[in-house]
């Protein structure tokens, strides 16, 4: 079978492996072979026709990254980077490749240690891919959003001092979400709010200070009782 038959099948594949395989592994190796592997071999079996088949896999790597680096960059200089523009536009490159490219036959002779080092290779690739299968749906990633919105500007001494919190549920599951309130490392209050998958709400605390010059507001986040994270901000308090 001819090698750029072979890569092409393997292309195909990626290609639908990307779009049909709602797993992530999945996506994220059909990634590797349509953006970093294919534009360079194609490209390459295209300028250089009597490369041996070894160094075409070995330099296809580096080419192909030079290749969606190079579409990535002048897309993002006309402004109008994204993802599938991108994939389609190395995919252009990858089919013109093959089209215009000469073609070996390849012979699929394996000698002992070529099959040990496969092997080695698969249970490697098996052993990455299940990890990576487990981790994902054991520990998916679950996001909280908290962000200062409002804070003093120009206050006095003994002056109102008024904060608007806001806090969203990004897909974190249903949440007790606790923002505590601290004020120079003093803590003056807390509120608590449900938040489900999606939601967001405003928080407003008030304070008081006699403390002139650099004031400290902190704000710890709370989730069902776990801390979080937290957001503060400086500002100035005169006289």
């Amino acid at each position: 079978m001819k090698d750029k038959n072979i890569v092409a099948l393997i292309t195909v594949a990626a290609l639908a492996m990307y779009f049909f395989v709602p797993s992530v592994i999945a996506r994220f190796v059909a990634l590797g072979v349509l953006l970093f592997f294919a534009p360079g071999f194609f490209l390459l079996k295209l300028l250089y026709r009597d490369m041996k088949l070894e160094e075409l896999v070995l330099l296809s790597f580096g080419v192909s990254l030079g290749i969606s680096g190079a579409v990535s960059v002048a897309l993002a200089a006309l402004g109008i980077l994204h993802g599938k523009l991108v994939l389609g536009i190395v995919a252009l490159i990858s089919v013109a490749g093959y089209a215009l490219s000469s073609s070996l036959t390849v012979n699929f002779k394996l000698t002992r240690p070529d099959k040990f080092t496969v092997v080695m290779l698969a249970m490697m690739l098996t052993l990455i891919a299940v990890w990576g299968s487990y981790e994902y749906q054991t520990t998916p990633y679950r996001e909280l959003d908290i962000g200062i919105t409002a804070w003093p500007h120009n206050v006095t001494v003994n002056s109102t001092l008024n904060f608007t919190i806001y806090v969203a549920n990004q897909n974190y599951g249903p949440a007790n979400c606790t923002v505590v309130f601290y004020l120079n490392s003093h803590r003056l209050a807390n509120e608590t709010v449900r938040l489900t998958d999606g939601t967001h709400t405003l928080l407003k605390f008030t304070a008081h200070t006699n403390v002139t010059g650099k004031n400290l507001a902190s704000f710890d986040l709370y989730a069902n009782g776990k801390y979080y994270t937290n957001v503060h901000v400086y500002f100035d308090v005169k006289n």
